[in-house]
């Protein structure tokens, strides 16, 4: 199945439905996110966001691409190429391009080659640092619990120019450096989870955090 070609199609028939004025969303799930993962992101954030936002879709981690930076940006190389060009062919729209975990490799690479459009900023949640290029216009947030830890992406994110670091009650029962990771993204993930179950428990009771996105 040729899953790029698929889902940029589906972008195009969801571009119909976009209202005017609407800032114009894509979500890129970190490794092990399939389709009903960022899927169920997508329709909590919509709810959550009201009308101001159009979350187009939710972009799968793609089969085969490791958690690197360069085999995720590797295997994606073709949806990159066609949403950048998507993007620039619709100049005056504003976008939002959020990446989480491993899915930021992909994110930061769209906003990179996209060439004409100026209305566009990047959330990073809790992945890799940005571009250099991207560092203005990219937002990078991360956790740090109640008792201390950081999120696992923490130490990039210190980096980024632009930084949130989500409230402290939004880290309750996580103790560990995954759980925070997976808080970035859904405020109701278990505090169950850590490194070893993090890839089937962190999307568990979907709820899209968009706490950023509120303050």
């Amino acid at each position: 199945m040729n899953w790029p070609l698929i889902f940029f199609s589906f972008f195009l028939v969801l571009d119909s439905f976009a209202a005017e004025g609407q800032e114009e969303v894509f979500f890129f799930g970190g490794m092990g996110a399939g389709t009903a993962e960022v899927n169920c992101w997508i329709r909590s954030a919509q709810t959550q966001a009201g009308e101001k936002y159009h979350f187009h879709a939710g972009i799968p981690y793609p089969a085969g691409a490791s958690s690197a930076k360069a085999s995720a940006i590797d295997k994606a190389d073709q949806t990159i190429n066609q949403l950048a060009a998507f993007i620039d062919s619709n100049q005056q729209k504003n976008y939002l391009l959020i990446g989480h975990s491993s899915g930021t490799a992909i994110s930061d690479a769209l906003a990179s080659r996209v060439k004409r459009n100026r209305n566009l900023r990047v959330v990073n949640l809790d992945g890799w640092v940005p571009s250099s290029s991207n560092l203005e216009k990219t937002l990078c947030v991360y956790a740090i619990g109640m008792n201390g830890k950081s999120s696992a992406g923490t130490e990039s994110m210190n980096q980024c120019k632009h930084k949130y670091q989500i409230p402290a009650s939004q880290t309750e029962g996580c103790t560990n450096q995954w759980c925070l990771h997976f808080r970035t993204m859904n405020a109701r993930s278990p505090s169950s989870v850590n490194g070893a179950n993090m890839l089937t428990e962190g999307y568990k009771n979907c709820n899209a955090n968009l706490i950023w996105l509120r303050n």
